[in-house]
């Protein structure tokens, strides 16, 4: 059974793999604003969306814990994003300041 808990853990694993040396780039005290900020947006939105019915989980596939109405895996995608975004910006930065492309297949 493939969880969203799992889904997500796979997800970071694979992030985290492609992006360890770029995540680096980030500088830490934006980033743990950045998560803060984004888990924030989600503990307001994804309730509202989750308590007027817009959005359903599976209840076998959450682990049934609520904040208070969202599942506690929607801030693990708030997380990962608030993550991968910068990087990825940092990381495509770092390619124009070389002149290079992402085609280029060369990415230091």
């Amino acid at each position: 059974m493939f969880t969203y808990l799992l889904m997500i853990c796979a997800f970071a694993a694979a992030t985290t793999l492609l992006l360890l040396r770029v995540v680096r780039l980030i500088e830490a005290r934006a980033a743990w604003f950045t998560i803060a900020v984004v888990c924030t947006a989600t503990l307001l939105f994804d309730n509202i969306m989750v308590g007027v019915g817009l959005v359903a989980y599976e209840p076998t596939k959450i682990l049934g814990i609520r904040v208070p109405f969202a599942p506690i895996e929607d801030f693990g995608y708030a997380v990962v994003g608030a993550v991968l975004i910068p990087a990825i910006w940092a990381w495509l930065g770092k390619l124009g300041k070389s002149g290079k492309t992402p085609e280029d297949g060369n990415h230091d």
